[in-house]
């Protein structure tokens, strides 16, 4: 094609035909210009279908990411449920004139040792701002939602390391004061919980442990942790997490 093209130039010039030359060259320009916009249009058709690609999978990430998110929320919703009905059969016990003996207090301190802890799944989120990926996201409400939803100061964090550290440092030293661990028998323990079916109260009758105040406001001040965290879990990250799941479902929609 080239050769062509300079054998028409050369002709031309020899026929000296000089204004048609000039016509022909001006022609050759603007087809060259062209190929060379087209060139570049298809190469960034190219890279826009790359990024689109590598959007795609990141959103696909995160959205897997979310969904376990909500699983592990309903399944800490539903320990929070069970530890609220243990606390509440010790509260009545302890709290009522009905008969509440030290075995049924043992049987529901599970209740009072164990914590609830919602740990995100945030793997793909660190990795997009770790390696500057997060600029493939190219929808600024998306974006904005994860910045939120993966906030390191998110005030759920702090109910749960609330709850952890109250456990720790106020019921458990409490037990250890006034309970004893029976340490007969079988120690092939099915479960990391069952040591807690060892845990009585021998040391006083159960009527000390009714009028026993700072035992009923640490059990009551725990409900309060685990009632203040399920609310939260409820109410704020639950829909959160969805609002954010149904944004990036959209999004991966539009690119199909």
């Amino acid at each position: 094609m080239i050769k062509l093209f300079r054998q028409i130039r050369h002709g031309m010039i020899n026929q000296n035909r000089v204004s048609k030359y000039l016509l022909y060259a001006i022609g050759e320009i603007i087809l060259v210009v062209l190929g060379i916009l087209i060139a570049l249009q298809i190469n960034t058709w190219d890279q826009t279908r790359r990024e689109i690609k590598s959007e795609n999978y990141y959103l696909e990430r995160l959205l897997t990411n979310l969904k376990q998110d909500s699983l592990e929320l309903q399944i800490q919703l539903y320990n929070i449920q069970q530890m609220e009905k243990k606390i509440d059969a010790i509260i009545v016990g302890l709290t009522s004139s009905q008969d509440f003996e030290s075995s049924n207090f043992a049987n529901n301190a599970i209740g009072l040792l164990q914590t609830v802890y919602f740990n995100q799944n945030d793997a793909v989120y660190r990795n997009l701002i770790t390696s500057g990926k997060i600029e493939l996201i190219k929808n600024p409400e998306i974006t904005e939602s994860l910045f939120s939803y993966y906030d390191p100061a998110k005030i759920h964090r702090q109910w749960d390391d609330a709850n952890v550290a109250y456990t720790r440092n106020e019921f458990g030293p409490y037990l250890l004061d006034n309970g004893e661990v029976d340490l007969e028998g079988n120690f092939g323990l099915t479960n990391k919980y069952d040591f807690l079916s060892r845990l009585a109260m021998p040391e006083k009758a159960i009527d000390s442990y009714k009028s026993d105040r700072k035992l009923i406001n640490i059990i009551r001040f725990k409900i309060l942790l685990i009632s203040s965290q399920a609310a939260i879990y409820r109410d704020s990250i639950l829909p959160e997490n969805e609002r954010l799941r149904n944004l990036i479902e959209s999004e991966i929609d539009k690119h199909h």
